[in-house]
């Protein structure tokens, strides 16, 4: 802990002993502690504040010194240590707390013992300190505490004075000093950093209102004099001017945010008092309406106090951001005020034997009317056009949305959520259509930044790497292919001469095959495992320019709602059946032969049955019945009826006959007849024998 210079050596004691090496009367108004060694170790002859650097809110100061050694001191240690530098005023010591950040021989003294030794605030080790991380709903006060913590350690005492803001979704570091990162993200929530100066060490706070500081407690009283009339010893203003400069006359902003479907284009304007027009920004990325008119607000008072700045010239050693000012006696500005930057010079080098005569000091001082709000610079985030590699880290969510994790993140799965909610980019998409791949967990994808803005991630597409080789390589470099997780298939070769497009399920158990290739065209569709389904909500149309060959491993069963016709032009229909064949109509069965004959033949029995009657025709030809080995018997419950209309009607069997003639003649023919009955009647017109 760096100590308290008050502590080590009282006022009166420095003043003493500095009075007594500078062989002079006056004492020293500057004093400074440089690590370890007290501040009567060294004699300041001058100090100015660098002018990129004065000491100012929500910014790191820097104090170039000249300081006389009066002990070895090793120079090269104190780079880094904890250092302070004091101003005597009123009789007090007014401290700056910081550290050493840089040292060499003086240019400025011709004293070889004389330093050129740079002091700055702790705030300057966030400038070297560079990451590249991501925070996830959290809020900006929260983190950059955590980051001051870490980077500062006993150097500050962080006092939390503002209300938490609301977690961002997402905000990230990248290639970013850690001193950029926090400024930018507490500035955007209206939050500054203000380095207040207590004896021991700075107290740094982190506030939205000038008026919590410790500094805004008391009120110091400067009347307004010309350095003619002042006196010597009596802290006053000598100069008074009004600051001027262009500004924009409002602030608009606008958005567009897919994942709330807000309207973020802020109606309205917020007036800034400048005569430069308006200024538009887009993707600022707020999540609310609501928001975006705060952060616009915000933007238009930061230009609006800018516009009212007062410059003060004063002889006060005293001066601190973040103090009240009473101006009296001035006739256009005498009124109440609050520091907002300190910029000072004094000489001291008549203290030094061999230095020169000179004893100065000037302190300007930048405020602002005390009804005007202090609002810090908020600037808009660089845009990066770039694309990064990252990881998935939750897969597809709800919204169709991942998480995912940045290289440079080094947290763990367990810290929470890597990302926020990240869209996948796809080649088609719309309100009821597109199309999506799902990514699989520790896919290696390339993300950018909508508008620029690495907290606003949009997967581009994924990445083949050592762990997921690409599937397409040299050795199948005309194959254009999608393969999934279940590997699923989608493969479009253009290899010469072996040209197909193959969509299959894992294994190619089914598959449909679209085969270009040379001499073996053709299309197929498989499945090895399952059932093949087809269905027309209308017609189907099946066609072959040559052979069609259906084979069925079991049974087959053709169902139609209407009527079923099965035409060749030119060819022959054969059904065969390894068992029965079995014809089946709810009404009539029909069988024609148009110009030739039906055959119809049985290996074994022929049964034929009809319910109702059985008709057999035959127009112009014979009809003829031949049982070549076994009975024939025709026999009816009823009467049996044979009738010839026009010819005889024979039953022959060897050389014996039964004739019914055309005439109506009978002719019994046999080597011998023999008639048995009970009765026998004969009758006729005439019997004859031969």
């Amino acid at each position: 802990m760096l100590k308290s210079a008050i502590k080590d050596l009282p006022v009166a004691e420095i003043s003493q002993l500095l009075s007594e090496a500078g062989g002079q009367g006056n004492s020293s108004q500057f004093f400074v502690q440089l690590g370890e060694h007290s501040a009567s170790s060294t004699l300041v002859l001058g100090v100015e504040t660098d002018p990129e650097a004065p000491f100012t809110l929500h910014e790191d100061f820097a104090l170039q010194l000249t300081v006389l050694l009066r002990e070895p001191i090793d120079t090269a240690a104190l780079l880094g240590s904890p250092a302070v530098f004091m101003r005597l005023n009123g009789g007090k010591l007014v401290p700056m707390h910081g550290l050493v950040g840089g040292i060499q021989a003086s240019r400025k003294a011709s004293d070889p013992a004389a330093l050129d030794v740079t002091l700055v605030s702790p705030l300057h080790l966030l400038k070297k300190r560079r990451h590249n991380r991501v925070f996830v709903d959290r809020n900006a006060l929260d983190i950059a505490t955590e980051l001051l913590r870490d980077a500062l350690g006993d150097l500050c005492d962080i006092q939390i004075a503002a209300d938490q803001p609301e977690p961002a979704a997402m905000l990230t570091q990248y290639e970013e000093t850690d001193y950029a990162f926090i400024r930018r993200i507490l500035a955007r929530e209206g939050i500054f950093i203000h380095l207040s100066q207590a004896e021991q060490r700075t107290q740094l706070y982190l506030t939205s209102q000038l008026s919590d500081v410790p500094e805004a407690k008391t009120i110091l009283r400067l009347p307004y004099m010309t350095n003619s009339g002042a006196a010597k010893d009596k802290d006053h203003i000598n100069h008074v001017e009004r600051r001027y400069q262009l500004a924009p006359s409002a602030i608009h902003l606008k958005d567009y945010n897919p994942d709330t479907g807000f309207d973020l284009n802020i109606a309205g304007h917020s007036e800034t008092g400048g005569n430069a027009g308006d200024t538009e920004h887009w993707g600022l990325n707020y999540p609310t309406p609501e928001a975006g008119q705060q952060l616009e607000k915000r933007l238009a008072g930061y230009h609006y106090w800018q516009s009212q700045v007062i410059e003060l010239v004063t002889s006060a050693k005293g001066m601190l951001p973040g103090q009240i000012i009473a101006l009296t006696g001035h006739p256009a500005h005498s009124g109440n005020y609050r520091v907002v930057q300190v910029a000072f010079s004094g000489d001291q080098s008549s203290l030094n034997n061999s230095g020169g005569g000179s004893r100065e000091f000037q302190c300007r001082v930048w405020v602002l009317p005390l009804d005007i709000d202090y609002i810090p610079y908020c600037p808009p985030r660089d845009s990066l056009p770039l694309a990064l590699s990252a990881r998935i880290t939750e897969e597809v969510d709800e919204q169709g949305c991942y998480r995912l994790r940045y290289p440079f993140d080094e947290r763990a799965d367990g810290d929470g959520y890597s990302s926020s909610p990240t869209r996948n980019a796809q080649p088609f998409g719309g309100s009821d259509h597109g199309m999506h791949f799902p990514l699989a967990k520790s896919s290696e994808v390339v993300v950018s930044g909508l508008n620029g803005d690495l907290d606003r991630p949009v997967i581009l597409g994924a990445l083949f790497n050592h762990e997921a080789p690409d599937l397409v390589t040299r050795d199948n470099a005309h194959t254009n292919l999608i393969q999934t997780r279940g590997g699923h298939t989608l493969r479009m070769d253009d290899t010469a001469q072996q040209a197909h497009i193959l969509l299959a399920t894992a294994e190619d158990k089914n598959r449909l095959l679209l085969d270009a290739s040379e001499d073996n065209e053709k299309a197929e569709l498989v499945s090895d495992e399952g059932d093949v389904e087809i269905q027309a909500g209308r017609n189907m149309l099946l066609q072959s320019g040559s052979d069609m060959v259906v084979t069925v491993g079991e049974d087959q069963q053709v169902e139609i709602g209407g009527d079923e016709t099965l035409l060749t032009e030119t060819g022959d229909i054969q059904v065969s059946a390894g068992e029965n064949f079995i014809l089946d109509a709810a009404e009539d069965i029909q069988w024609r032969a148009e110009t030739g004959n039906l055959s119809i033949s049985a290996g074994a029995d022929m049964h034929m049955e009809a319910e109702g009657q059985r008709f057999d025709e035959v127009r112009n030809g014979d009809y003829q019945v031949q049982v070549e080995q076994g009975e024939y018997l025709l026999q009816a419950g009823g009467d049996i009826s044979m009738v010839s209309e026009s010819g005889n009607l024979t039953l022959k069997n060897g050389a014996a006959q039964i004739q019914i003639t055309a005439d109506g003649s009978l002719l019994l023919e046999a080597a011998q007849i023999e008639l048995v009955s009970d009765n026998i009647l004969a009758s006729g017109g005439a019997l004859s024998n031969n």
